[in-house]
């Protein structure tokens, strides 16, 4: 997994990178206030999976903020929010199998490198 860089790297930002042991189908990266500068997703399921990024100090399905972000099989996804985004509650991220709703996957299928503070 590649280490994100650029200049939040050098303002004090946390980097969070799945660790080898594998991929994971939700992750809470802060389970406090903060902001998000930078997300990068690889999806190793065989099919495709949808990307929810919630202001929750857990995975609940209900805060999200912002669409679910669509990743094919194999494939990734950057998201970057210029400036940061600022998360009230906590940053948490999960895997969809559905786009409309939040329907978590059963298999771990993200590896997550994420940029925050």
């Amino acid at each position: 997994m590649p280490q994100i860089q650029g200049s939040y790297a050098e303002s004090g930002a946390t980097q969070y990178v799945t660790p080898s042991a594998g991929a994971v189908e939700t992750k809470v990266v802060k389970a406090a206030p903060g902001k998000v500068f930078s997300l990068m997703v690889v999806n190793v399921k065989a099919s495709t999976i949808y990307l929810n990024v919630f202001d929750a100090a857990t995975v609940t399905g209900t805060t999200l903020v912002v669409p679910p972000v669509k990743v094919p099989a194999g494939d990734f996804v950057n998201i970057t929010f210029d400036g940061g985004w600022t998360f009230a509650t906590g940053l948490s991220i999960a895997s969809s199998s559905t786009q409309s709703t939040y329907t978590a996957t059963t298999t771990a299928d993200l590896l997550l490198a994420v940029l925050y503070k």
